[in-house]
């Protein structure tokens, strides 16, 4: 994806020369710019339904860009652009970028590991690391390192059933979980 993004800084008609700083710079970018996204999903948490010709019209200078020749660099600054834009709103925004997304390919509503927000908590000498996309809360938190607790005070019961249930459990609900050396487990929330 960063080497699409670094793609999208040149003209496909203009020569791009190759250089490592210029694909980490473009890796930043997007970094970025899904950092933002996800910001804005959270503020969003409800789906609302924008009409799509008012999606259109805050698309405009996106599809001019696209439009003209393909000129990607002026259509990654028209998607800079709609974030920052306090005229639109969040709902506007997400639908504008899903939009836009179809035709740049940057999985831009896919939350970036990188921009993740991390609790960790010790409690009864486990260590246990919570990761997620998106931020945060205690009840979060809790729920997540009291399924975690559970699961060693079974296996450490030996019901092992008991503790690939909860596991199977924290899974469906998207929690994907990594047991670490010395006990420690690392949890990331997937959804």
């Amino acid at each position: 994806m960063a080497y699409r993004a670094f793609c999208y800084s040149a003209h496909y008609r203009s020569p791009l020369t190759f250089a490592f700083e210029g694909v980490q710079s473009a890796a930043q970018g997007l970094r970025s710019l899904k950092k933002q996204v996800a910001e804005i999903s959270a503020r969003c948490a409800t789906p609302v339904s924008v009409a799509a010709a008012r999606v259109d019209e805050v698309l405009t200078r996106f599809w001019d860009a696209v439009c003209d020749d393909l000129n990607m660099p002026k259509a990654m600054a028209a998607v800079w652009d709609l974030l920052r834009d306090a005229q639109v709103s969040d709902a506007e925004k997400l639908q504008a970028i899903q939009r836009a997304d179809a035709v740049l390919g940057l999985d831009l509503l896919v939350p970036d590991v990188d921009s993740s927000s991390k609790a960790v908590v010790e409690h009864d000498g486990t260590k246990v690391t919570v990761v997620s996309s998106l931020a945060l809360s205690a009840d979060d938190v809790e729920k997540v390192v009291q399924s975690v607790l559970l699961r060693k005070a079974a296996k450490k019961a030996k019901n092992f059933a008991e503790a690939d249930r909860i596991r199977a459990e924290m899974t469906s609900a998207g929690i994907e979980l990594k047991d670490l050396p010395g006990g420690a487990v690392e949890c990331t929330l997937r959804k």
